[in-house]
């Protein structure tokens, strides 16, 4: 839990040019976050801390409307600045509340630019007395604030399966975060792409690093070649050479495996597992679905079908695309199972996550009586993309045959969910809410969509959060 504290400083003129030093009631005594202590400190600026503050009932005066967070969500500690100068502005027991504008050059009415030391994101604030005329993201989900606090429901996270959309799930994570909900979530889990993020999220990666890391693979920025085998770049070279039609197709099919390893390391470099990680993948021999996790240890009852494994190679088999990907290899027990992508049987984790409640319900190692599972969808309705509305493809030769076969295959994937969905309603004590987040395009491994993928989810987030609060 971040801190603030009010600090004497012993050698006043040592503190000149430290705009990050908010007045307190009394000579030389200050209010510092965390990160601007230890700044002091480098500095050799002598000082005494007289007292420390959680920031979690000062983080609750910062009022977050609507949409602002979700494009440039201000950094944790750039929120610790802010709380401190609330502290500073308290009077008569009363903090007031800080709104954020979100981040522009130009200063708006009203409003200043305060920043983590050292940085210029132009994050704009303005301090108000009282919360009339502002409504915060938390009294705008009141029925799922409510759910969610609930201490007789755990509450789980399913980011579904759909290559790199899993870009999309950075605006869940920033969305959870303003909502002061991350803490909540009991488990994550995640299925092909969404195993990626799931990962990440477990791990406390920032949604804007993930977004970043998003913006970096589409500006080219990151460096794959340290995580490509000499092996693997031949490989490529020469099939680029057979296949001279669609070199972009093979590049992105490599493309995407390499994320998986190199970019998912560099996201959680020096992070340990904060909440639980599981993702899908389809047993090849068993012909279903089997839970790979890095949690352990695990119980005897889960051994039928959760399966302990390293995180990476979890992901990288819940992800693996058939015909696109080899299986991956995985011990069970004595033997090795093959893994394809999980998807192939359930886009989004769902029965998995009821059966493996039940069974800790069954165990004892889950006291809690009620299950609210959130579910991302990811994945597009294929047939109602534009391009086969064009009048010159209802022209083609059997281009009726084909859109109905698309039109199929959404209906499948839809089919497949509502049936998920009814079995887990039949318990009365389950919720499931669903978060539809599609790009309209089959795109998956293209990372030239990435910059699409993540300004679509910031567009119809809130829209989506709207009508499961309507439905709670």
């Amino acid at each position: 839990m971040a801190k603030i504290y009010e600090i004497r400083i012993t050698d006043p003129v040592m503190i000149e040019g430290f705009t990050h030093l908010f007045p307190s009631k009394g000579h030389d005594l200050y209010f510092v976050s965390s990160s601007n202590l230890e700044i002091l400190e480098s500095a050799g600026i002598k000082h005494k801390v007289i007292k420390e503050f959680d920031t979690e009932p000062i983080e609750g005066h910062i009022i977050y409307p609507y949409r602002n967070f979700l494009y440039d969500t201000p950094d944790h500690g750039a929120i610790d600045e802010i709380c401190a100068k609330l502290k500073s502005l308290e009077q008569k027991g009363k903090i007031p509340y800080a709104v954020f504008l979100g981040r522009n050059p130009d200063l708006q009415p009203d409003a200043f630019i305060l920043d983590r030391v050292g940085r210029s994101r132009h994050y704009q604030w303005k301090i108000v007395a009282t919360k009339k005329g502002e409504k915060s993201l938390a009294e705008t989900f009141p029925k799922l604030v409510e759910r969610m606090h609930d201490k007789d429901t755990k509450v789980v996270l399913s980011f579904g399966a759909g290559g790199l959309r899993f870009f999309a799930h950075a605006s869940v994570m920033k969305f959870l975060a303003a909502l002061r909900a991350t803490s909540l979530i009991d488990e994550v889990w995640g299925c092909s792409g969404g195993a990626f993020s799931a990962y990440a999220f477990a791990m406390g990666v920032t949604p804007e690093d993930m977004e970043q890391k998003g913006y970096d693979l589409y500006h080219e920025r990151h460096d794959l070649r340290s995580t490509t085998s000499k092996y693997s770049a031949a490989k490529m070279r020469i099939m680029e050479a057979i296949f001279p039609t669609s070199p972009n197709l093979l590049q992105e099919y490599a493309m995407f495996q390499l994320i998986m390893r190199s970019a998912l390391l560099q996201l959680v470099e020096g992070k340990e597992l904060e909440k639980p990680f599981y993702c899908t993948a389809y047993n090849v021999n068993t012909e279903h679905n089997d839970v790979l996790t890095p949690v352990e240890p695990l119980p005897e009852r889960y051994k039928d079908f959760v399966i302990h494994a390293d995180a990476i190679d979890s992901i990288i088999a819940s992800s693996a695309i058939p015909v696109v990907f080899v299986p991956k290899s995985i011990r069970k027990g004595i033997y090795k199972e093959q893994y394809i992508d999980g998807s192939i049987a359930e886009d989004i984790p769902l029965l998995p996550v009821y059966r493996k409640w039940v069974i800790d319900r069954e165990i004892g190692t889950e006291k809690r009586g009620k299950l609210l599972v959130i579910a991302i969808n990811t994945f597009p309705k294929v047939a109602e993309r534009p391009f086969f509305k064009r009048r010159f493809m209802k022209r083609l030769p059997f281009m009726d045959i084909l859109h109905f076969g698309l039109e199929l295959f959404d209906l499948i994937l839809n089919i497949r969910f509502d049936e998920e969905f009814e079995t887990l309603s039949h318990d009365q004590n389950v919720k499931v809410v669903k978060i539809n987040l599609p790009l309209e395009t089959p795109a998956l491994l293209s990372c030239k969509v990435i910059p699409t993928i993540i300004q679509n989810a910031q567009t119809n987030l809130m829209g989506e959060f709207l009508k499961v609060e309507g439905l709670l």
